[in-house]
């Protein structure tokens, strides 16, 4: 039987289908059932890009902690199911491409993040 998630369906989250099944045996295929009322199929998807901006609590943050917010996902943007963790990156002052990981890594779900240990005036590298 070919899997609702994979194509050619290509459900989107909350698609409204009708469904309906038959019987097939070595003599050839029954009749269908009756059609189903309309359902809100359930697929799962990854979650999408986020599309807000990390925000720095200024009044949380000082010389050395950088308190970080950000909004959480939704439905649909969760992908149709729970969050199970955040995974925050940054470039460490050093305006460049090379991000490191922060946080605590999985199951961090909790949607602000302290970095810790910074100092002012020293550029990582």
């Amino acid at each position: 039987m070919a899997s609702l998630l994979l194509p050619p369906f290509n459900l989107l989250q909350e698609n409204n289908i009708i469904i309906r099944v038959a019987a097939e045996n070595s003599l050839g295929l029954g009749g269908y059932s009756p059609l189903s009322q309309t359902t809100v199929a359930k697929v799962e998807a990854k979650p999408t890009t986020p599309t807000t901006t990390v925000q720095v609590d200024q009044a949380a943050t000082d010389t050395q902690n950088i308190k970080l917010t950000w909004a959480g996902l939704n439905s649909p943007a969760n992908g149709g199911t729970s969050i199970t963790s955040y995974n925050i990156q940054w470039d460490q002052g050093a305006g460049t491409v090379k991000f490191e990981l922060v946080g605590e890594g999985s199951n961090y779900t909790l949607l602000t993040y302290t970095v810790t240990n910074t100092n002012e005036g020293i550029t990582a590298g």
